[in-house]
């Protein structure tokens, strides 16, 4: 109930929540201080799910979750099934956390292993859900060791976090920052730059509605810097999203927007001092760039949206206020691809690249077309794991009844609109 009542105030302040359920007893299990029985993992995420449809973010949309369990938790085949029901568990995103062990057992051919494995992928084609959170991956990556082990992550994953940590975002246009063909650099090491100050200043200033969250990120200082109008910088440079050429881009800018981050955190700890839990001193910030989804702040940016491609030549879009409409420029270049044109594996390949240069997470739906098979779902989910990334999602279009994108099916008239 205290875990309620923290997200109840996270989502009131306009946050979202992630959590780890894997610590509470599986459904039937006896509970010696009341002789009662447990009711289950899959029941608080009910309860935290009801809890965040009455608790609305400023008034206008409801607050966003990840849940996630352990793939050894002995619920876990009712928490694959949890999002079956497409009226059940609106608010929540939820995640598999899939061990090395477990992943292992699956290449070598383990029955039990084999069959779970097909589950998750399987209800992931039907409904979307669940997607994967590679825990020891994550973990690898994880500065604070053993004593603050990540377990969960943010509502879209592209924080993965100890317990009481809190991620704190932005992003830059990729798109605003070419200019006649060219990428300026310059510009771009200077919003880093920019970027990670202002970060870490709203880490100093920011007031955190939980004592033990605003206590934690002070210990951390943990900023999500990362970048938005791949597509259209992609685009605006001729190349095509599914080439060599676009991943090389991601080493260019990848390598140049890490080394100006880190320096430049490097710089605040010499002058303001490092995050307190740090091991050496070195760096002002835990972690220093992410690749979040954006989906709000792309859509005012008026560019594409985090790492994605694009979704189609003309789509709509649907947020709480309505139904926006996008159609973009670039649709008639022999380099315009959209999302289902695009095989699914460049999808990973992006994602998997970007985690290259990225401490925390990477954000990424991979969208793949409705005749999509079980089997195109777990080839997606083996390839991240095998290629390095820290989680991975897929959408089958149209295998819900409501999705955030739609494509325009229509006849184009004469003035370039829907006729």
């Amino acid at each position: 109930m205290d875990t309620a009542r923290n997200a109840a105030l996270i989502h009131q302040s306009g946050g979202g929540t992630g959590f780890d359920f894997s610590r509470i007893r599986p459904m039937g299990a006896a509970v010696a201080s009341s002789n009662g029985i447990a009711s289950g993992p899959v029941s608080f995420l009910r309860l935290y799910d009801a809890v965040t449809e009455t608790i609305k973010q400023g008034g206008i949309r409801r607050g966003a979750n990840m849940g996630i369990l352990r793939v050894d938790h002995p619920d876990i085949g009712d928490f694959i099934r949890a999002k079956t029901d497409e009226h059940s568990l609106n608010n929540f995103n939820i995640s598999v956390a899939v061990t090395d062990a477990f992943m292992e057992k699956v290449r070598s051919g383990d029955t039990l292993s084999r069959d779970l494995w097909s589950r998750i992928y399987n209800a992931a084609w039907l409904f979307g859900d669940p997607g994967l959170f590679f825990i020891d991956t994550a973990n690898r990556d994880n500065p604070l060791g053993a004593e603050y082990p990540i377990r969960a992550t943010n509502p879209c994953g592209e924080i993965p976090m100890p317990d009481w940590d809190a991620c704190n975002l932005g992003s830059i246009n990729l798109a605003a920052f070419v200019e006649g063909g060219q990428f300026d650099y310059h510009r771009f090491e200077e919003a880093v730059r920019l970027g990670i100050r202002f970060l870490d200043n709203v880490v100093s200033v920011n007031a955190v509605p939980v004592p033990g969250i605003q206590a934690f990120t002070q210990q951390t200082r943990r900023l999500g810097l990362g970048i938005m109008g791949w597509a259209d910088f992609l685009n605006e440079l001729g190349v095509a999203y599914d080439s060599d050429e676009a991943l090389l881009w991601v080493t260019r800018i990848g390598t140049v927007m890490r080394m100006v981050a880190d320096r430049t955190s490097e710089y605040l700890a010499a002058l303001r001092g490092s995050y307190p839990l740090s091991p050496d001193g070195l760096y002002r910030n835990i972690a220093r760039l992410s690749i979040a989804p954006t989906g709000s702040i792309s859509t005012i940016a008026d560019c594409s949206p985090g790492i994605e491609p694009d979704f189609s030549a003309e789509y709509d879009r649907v947020v709480a206020i309505g139904t926006l409409r996008a159609k973009k420029k670039h649709a008639d270049s022999a380099s315009f691809r959209t999302a289902h044109d695009i095989d699914p594996a460049w999808h990973v390949r992006h994602q998997a690249a970007w985690q290259g240069y990225v401490d925390n997470g990477v954000s990424k739906t991979v969208n793949m077309r409705r005749e999509s098979t079980p089997d195109d779902v777990r080839a997606v989910y083996e390839m991240a794991y095998m290629l390095g990334c820290k989680g991975i999602t897929i959408y089958r279009d149209g295998s819900r009844s409501e999705q955030v994108y739609r494509r325009v099916q229509c006849a184009i008239g004469a003035d370039g609109d829907c006729a």
